[in-house]
């Protein structure tokens, strides 16, 4: 974490949040993965007590727009999401959650197209 930041919390404002899954696998890649993390949001946020604005959940990260909790910090909060999702990912994925993951597109069309003598695309100069 950088030196000299200041966080503003406790200020009554909406926070724009963005995390992404370890090592940017695409953990959150199936629909079900995505059902439990929306899930575990939900249990949080009745929790804690604070509004969710708007999220999206992507493959790889998530984007939450949400407003502070009422009594704790925003940090304690996704902290708790964090955790538990992750937890209950791993235990779906019987303790290895990069099962989870579906193979990166790139990768297999650089095999097939390896395999049947075809280049891969050039990037444009």
């Amino acid at each position: 974490m950088p030196w000299g930041l200041k966080r503003y919390q406790q200020a009554r404002q909406l926070h724009y949040v963005t995390f992404t899954c370890y090592h940017r696998a695409q953990f959150l890649g199936t629909p079900h993965a995505r059902d439990v993390f929306i899930q575990h949001l939900e249990r949080t946020r009745c929790w804690y007590g604070f509004y969710i604005v708007g999220y999206g959940v992507m493959p790889e990260h998530v984007h939450l727009l949400v407003s502070e909790p009422e009594g704790a910090t925003l940090a304690r909060a996704l902290q708790m999401l964090k955790q538990t999702s992750s937890r209950k990912l791993k235990a779906i994925a019987g303790g290895n959650p990069f099962s989870l993951a579906p193979p990166r597109a790139a990768g297999a069309f650089c095999e097939l197209t390896w395999e049947n003598n075809v280049q891969p695309p050039q990037r444009p100069r």
